[in-house]
């Protein structure tokens, strides 16, 4: 009898053990439990901002993908009109290169005339004045197309009168001399 007392206390000692391994491994298995119940409402509340911010990245890229379009649709529409105003300055540009060119021919054709003239001699300064014009690099404005057209007007005018003026003459020999033209 003291055999199965013994065997008794043994496995009355050795039960409590179990017991406790037991009882240990189910708040283990509590413990765990409630850690990943946390865990994952941490994750769905995650989740849940996640998708917040999904949406309002998505709602950007549409207004981006929006603004895109809208910048697209202008630049397309600007093209066209650059398209249209670059004809047209080719056409104005061919009209004044027109101009220019038979402006200078004219300033030229001028200036000889006047480099000649017996008027020129006698007011020196309209020489002075046709060499302004025949020189010019750009197109030329209204100003100095007036000019132009006052200086041929001058010519004619200076051309139909008789007048005497003091003028310095250089001999055939170099030598100057002063007279009445």
């Amino acid at each position: 009898m003291a055999f199965v007392l013994s065997i008794f206390f043994m496995s009355n000692a050795s039960a409590n053990p179990l017991d406790k391994l037991m009882q240990d491994i189910k708040q283990q298995a509590e413990t765990e439990a409630l850690r990943d119940k946390e865990r994952e409402q941490r994750f769905m509340a995650s989740l849940s901002e996640q998708r917040k911010l999904l949406s309002e990245a998505q709602i950007a890229v549409d207004k981006a993908e929006d603004l895109r379009d809208q910048l697209r649709s202008d630049f397309d529409q600007n093209e066209v009109e650059l398209t249209e105003l670059s004809e047209l300055l080719t056409r104005r540009t061919g009209d004044l290169g027109e101009l220019f060119g038979v402006f200078r021919q004219t300033s030229a054709d001028v200036q000889s005339i006047l480099f000649d003239s017996l008027a020129s001699a006698e007011n020196p300064s309209r020489k002075q004045d046709i060499a302004v014009l025949a020189e010019m690099s750009e197109v030329p404005g209204i100003e100095a197309m007036e000019s132009l057209w006052a200086l041929m007007l001058d010519e004619i005018a200076q051309g139909a009168k008789i007048s005497t003026f003091e003028s310095d003459i250089v001999k055939p020999s170099g030598d100057h001399y002063a007279s009445s033209v």
